[in-house]
């Protein structure tokens, strides 16, 4: 690269005395674990421009670690909750003091900059407090640790190399400037389900951040059994199907219909939802009581009927509402109270 003629380090020139302080300054801030945050591929530092109890709390909030002592992950808990509810917490101190965040990664003998913010302790965490609204969705286990961004990148490979070598920086800078998040998000997460067939909360709760903040489309926290979309109906209805099939084998499965049909069912489900409708007769044939036959017959048959078609093929944002559909009619059916008997069923 050049520049006016000039090559190499001469097209930027840097004075002694200036390149000694920022090298200085960024060593250690390196060598500072409360500054200093792992995410995928990228290292993050942080800092305030004047001392702020933010620089501790903000850190949990975007590295992948717990607390040492059980008083101190409360804290960290409250501050995060009081983020998501928008409220003021002891935490952030003065919300005007100025907030740094440099994103560097590696750049063979280099460090190169993959993202800077600058902010405030207030606008910084209001844009925390937005990013984890948008990931809130059933299923959280109490004393789960946060879903952090390094957590939302694990989710996309099988191993942490595996994911997308720039979506951690990217997902980064959309939460600490409010931008939308990577379009590389919603691809990595939907690719990873159709390798492995397995959606859990973090996966969940970041298809529904993407879909509400880029797409702007109305994704609920929990099982909403009116909603309009009928890729979200059609994810209902796999998941009240499968259910069907596991209380019909009492859970002795060798292979199931999620194993056969899950991944071709959110991409084409026109290819696979007759199959499947069909079968389900043959899984609710083998139900002991006549009263669990009928409340399930009668929960596919109301899901069926807010759908007018089975679609050809399903758009990518689509597919991410047929998850959250199955996801949510799970966690509806673990949640459940045990099945009515016989004598409880209404007509």
């Amino acid at each position: 690269f050049e520049s006016y003629g000039k090559s190499q380090s001469y097209n930027a020139p840097v004075g002694e005395e200036e390149a000694f302080r920022y090298s200085t300054a960024l060593n250690r801030l390196l060598a500072d674990t409360e500054r200093r945050a792992r995410i995928g591929d990228a290292t993050v530092v942080y800092w305030t421009a004047a001392p702020s109890p933010a620089e501790a709390f903000m850190g949990y909030a975007l590295k992948e670690e717990r607390a040492e002592d059980p008083e101190t992950g409360k804290r960290i808990q409250s501050f995060l909750s009081a983020l998501r509810a928008g409220r003021s917490h002891e935490g952030l101190g003065d919300a005007s003091v100025p907030f740094y965040v440099l994103g560097l990664s590696p750049n063979r003998s280099r460090l190169s900059v993959r993202f800077w913010c600058a902010s405030t302790v207030g606008e910084l965490a209001g844009r925390l407090g937005r990013h984890l609204r948008d990931l809130e969705i059933i299923g959280a286990r109490e004393g789960d640790p946060p879903l952090v961004i390094g957590r939302i990148v694990r989710e996309t490979g099988r191993e942490p190399k595996d994911a997308p070598p720039l979506l951690a920086g990217e997902l980064a800078r959309a939460v600490l400037t409010g931008a939308p998040y990577p379009a590389a998000l919603l691809s990595a997460i939907l690719r990873r389900l159709r390798a492995d067939q397995t959606i859990n909360h973090a996966r969940a709760a970041a298809l529904k951040a993407y879909l509400i903040r880029n797409l702007r489309l109305e994704v609920p926290v929990s099982l909403n059994k009116d909603h309009p979309s009928p890729a979200y109906q059609l994810g209902r209805l796999f998941a009240a199907l499968e259910k069907t099939q596991e209380d019909a084998a009492d859970g002795k499965l060798n292979r199931t219909v999620r194993d056969s049909y899950f991944g071709t069912a959110t991409a084409a489900p026109a290819s696979v939802f007759p199959r499947l409708l069909r079968l389900h007769q043959h899984h609710l044939s083998k139900l002991e009581h006549e009263g669990f036959r009928i409340n399930r017959e009668k929960e596919i048959q109301d899901i069926v009927s807010r759908i007018d078609r089975f679609p050809a093929f399903l758009a990518l944002e689509d597919q991410g509402l047929f998850q959250i559909g199955y996801y949510h009619q799970r966690q509806a059916f673990f949640t459940k109270k045990d099945e009515p008997t016989p004598e409880e069923v209404t007509a």
